[in-house]
């Protein structure tokens, strides 16, 4: 359980070396994480009450604040505010590659293009049902947590509005042997030119069961603004 509550945090996270804010190099891959100095997303996150339906119970706010370049890498600068976070906001540095792809790295200032420490990885031009670490260095090499891509073609309704089409990566517990994997326990959905907009739990055989999901409410992306 200690991964799957790291990497919720990690999820919602969408040392500034003084440079201006700057756009980031377009991807040749569908955009489904825009990161832009100013773009700004809010969640309500909801738990379980004792009946098993979902409630509201706080808001959560990421924002990116600012970029820099280490050794050519542009990485941006995402505080996040409420629910799992302190009181005074956390900080996540994430980079985009030309594919779309994400690396997320998780309170810690980047030093170097292979900046490694508690990493997460979106691959979001994987195949469908092809697996992945979540994190690249992971310290249960036995038995890690993998990510596999559900679906490229989503639709998903939340405050924020409906969205469509969306990319939903799953999270897949327990490995058996090299390929067999069972219990999927949560499944994150990013819409294009959006981001994230929905955190759902979902159980298979096996599967953990996880009391808490957000939702997108409103979010500044761009020019644009949702609702």
């Amino acid at each position: 359980m200690k991964h799957i509550f790291y990497a919720i945090a990690c999820l919602l996270a969408l040392a500034s070396c003084g440079q201006s804010p700057t756009k980031p190099t377009a991807p040749t891959q569908p955009d489904y994480f825009p990161l832009q100095v100013g773009n700004w997303w809010e969640y309500a996150k909801d738990t379980l009450d004792s009946k098993g339906n979902f409630v509201f119970d706080q808001t959560i706010r990421c924002e990116i604040i600012g970029d820099s370049l280490v050794n050519n890498i542009q990485y941006f600068k995402i505080k996040n505010y409420g629910g799992l976070f302190p009181a005074n906001g956390t900080v996540s540095f994430i980079y985009k590659d030309t594919n779309g792809s994400i690396m997320n790295t998780f309170d810690i200032i980047p030093t170097n293009a292979v900046d490694s420490i508690s990493t997460i990885s979106l691959y979001f031009n994987k195949p469908i049902d092809e697996y992945w670490n979540l994190f690249p260095n992971d310290d249960n090499i036995n038995n890690p947590t993998r990510l596999t891509i559900r679906s490229k073609t989503d639709s998903t309704n939340v405050p924020a509005g409906f969205f469509y089409p969306n990319c939903v990566i799953g999270y897949v517990g327990q490995r058996y042997g090299p390929s067999t994997f069972y219990g999927t326990y949560l499944e994150t959905v990013y819409s294009l030119n959006v981001g994230l907009v929905k955190l759902r739990p979902v159980s298979g055989e096996g599967g953990i069961h996880v009391p808490m999901q957000f939702s997108l409410t409103k979010a500044h992306i761009g020019s644009v603004s949702y609702p």
